[in-house]
């Protein structure tokens, strides 16, 4: 109703024209010369403001980072130049009352818009605030459109005065009576197309909201001495009624205050309150009784003028299985703990008859020996060879067992390690003529004593798989990791730093087909009467490397 007074009151304000300058205008032709002049230059301005308040309703600060950062420049600079040529425009329109009011109005809309425009474009301003959020934007488009249209009237009328003194009052009269009732009827057919328009978004916003399986209320803040200290529901939709058991219509204009406990929870009331005052957004998890009614709701808050927007949903079944899988989490850790200490104990308790096989299958190789015959002497280094191998075996099996990812982290210089698992190796380094090189190695949180061993087994493995008459070279390479890299391994945390440690030798290697399968418990690619080992070695290093979070 606002508009359409507005409009009849400018097509007044036209027709008054009219008349004051059909009785002035003999006298002042030289001063609508100069009115003609500033007429041109405003248009001009009005057009600029225009162009740059489209680039600012386009301008984002997520160009920033685009490959588009030209267009971004090019926008912002746009956004930066729309309130000075706004105060130009409103110098060149000073002298003229209906052209003052105009520009008046567009300053006030646009200075109130642009803290927005630069943080969001239009669509970003629709999407979180609906089309209410951008009605001043169109608002400032429809003034500038109607500045433009006066003006370029306005124009035409001093020109035609100009040229043909004669008739300008003619001339005058028809273009400003046609300019108002443009007005008058393009004002009409706006509010009436944009009536039928908010009544559709209303309803469809409505359906929306209805539909949906979040629940969504709005509070404003009531405020005493300009402190919260209640809130009113101003909307709920019906989703209310199947979260909380609660009929939207019963609460709808009543104060948090006004209704039962369960509603107006007082844990909940200071979140609300911060969340006004502070404007951030907010989300948490609280449990809901009421009535016969008993569940785990996920709020999301969020300001809107002087209160807030609250979305919830139902995430109890999430909370269920969450606590299912602690449980399931803490069963498997018991289980594996104790078949820990069940593989050390067994490992542990064959240890001591094991030793007494060796003994005696050592006395009777060193006592009896030549006593045997043939058979019996191959007998007898089957015996010790066997032993020998579950020896090896269990021992294995111990470090695999005592392998523990809770033991103690504490910053651990890899070069230091490394460098005592080649001096623990020289013996069999130097039997087998080998070159060991490596890069130098970072300093880390790790556990010592893993490392350790994930270095004493990958060495071993080097020297003990060297192809035959061929010298030995082994070489350890380090890396740290790109953070694109970082993202493109299964298993890694983005957000961490890595390094890439490379051990490679020219020894007997293996076929890729049986890459997988070579880290697997008791997983042998070569003969054990040529290659000695118990098939643990590997398995164990994949254990250190995952106890320290790496593949």
């Amino acid at each position: 109703m606002q508009k359409v007074i507005t409009s009849f009151l400018i097509a007044f304000v036209l027709l008054m024209v009219v008349i004051i300058l059909t009785r002035t205008s003999y006298n002042n032709i030289q001063k609508f010369e100069k009115k003609a002049e500033k007429s041109r230059v405003a248009i001009k301005q009005y057009q600029t403001v225009d162009i740059q308040l489209r680039s600012a309703e386009i301008y984002t600060p997520g160009y920033a980072n685009s490959i588009a950062t030209d267009l971004f420049r090019l926008y912002q600079k746009d956004l930066n130049e729309i309130e000075p040529n706004i105060k130009q425009l409103k110098f060149l329109t000073k002298d003229e009352p209906g052209q003052a009011a105009i520009v008046d109005t567009l300053e006030a809309i646009i200075l109130q818009q642009l803290p927005t425009l630069r943080k969001k474009n239009i669509l970003e301003i629709i999407a979180s605030d609906g089309v209410h959020g951008v009605a001043d934007i169109e608002k400032a488009h429809r003034l500038i459109e109607k500045g433009l249209k006066l003006q370029e009237a306005d124009l035409r009328s001093k020109s035609d005065e100009l040229t043909d003194a004669n008739h300008q009052n003619n001339l005058f009269t028809i273009i400003l009576a046609i300019l108002a009732i443009i007005i008058i009827t393009a004002t009409f057919f706006q509010q009436f197309f944009l009536s039928k328009k908010s009544q559709w978004l209303e309803g469809f916003l409505e359906s929306i909201l209805n539909t949906t399986q979040n629940g969504i209320v709005y509070y404003k803040a009531v405020r005493t001495n300009g402190k919260i200290t209640d809130f009113t529901i101003e909307y709920a939709n019906e989703t209310i009624k199947s979260l909380l058991g609660i009929d939207p219509k019963q609460i709808v204009g009543k104060q948090l205050s006004d209704l039962d406990l369960s509603v107006r929870n007082p844990e909940v009331f200071p979140i609300y309150v911060n969340a006004v005052e502070n404007g951030e957004p907010v989300q948490f998890e609280h449990f809901y009784r009421h009535a016969d009614i008993e569940r785990w709701l996920y709020f999301s808050i969020k300001k809107l003028h002087d209160g807030i927007t609250v979305a919830f949903h139902n995430i109890s079944d999430l909370k269920r299985y969450e606590g299912e899988l602690k449980k399931n989490i803490t069963a498997l850790e018991e289980s594996n703990k104790e078949l820990e200490e069940y593989a050390y104990a067994a490992s542990h308790d064959l240890q001591e008859p094991l030793r007494k096989i060796r003994t005696f299958g050592g006395f009777l190789r060193d006592q009896e020996f030549e006593k045997l015959d043939e058979k019996g002497k191959q007998q007898i280094e089957k015996i010790i060879q066997s032993t020998e191998r579950m020896s090896l075996l269990i021992k294995d099996l111990l470090s695999f067992s005592s392998l523990k990812n809770k033991d103690k982290f504490e910053e651990t210089d890899l070069n230091e390690i490394f460098e005592n698992v080649v001096q623990d190796l020289e013996v069999l380094i130097a039997q087998k003529d080998a070159t060991i090189t490596h890069d130098h190695l970072p300093e880390i949180t790790a556990i010592p004593i893993q490392i350790n061993q994930l270095f004493y087994n990958l060495v071993n493995n080097a020297l003990k798989f060297s192809k035959p008459n061929t010298r030995l070279h082994l070489d350890v390479s380090c890396r740290k990791m790109k953070g694109e890299e970082v993202s493109d391994v299964t298993g890694l945390e983005p957000s961490a730093s890595y390094y890439e440690i490379v051990f490679s030798d020219n020894g007997i290697g293996f076929n890729q087909d049986y890459a997988a399968q070579i880290f697997g418990m008791f997983k042998r690619l070569n003969d054990r009467s040529h290659y000695a080992g118990s098939g643990i070695g590997l398995a164990l290093c994949r254990k250190v490397v995952h106890n320290h979070g790496g593949v």
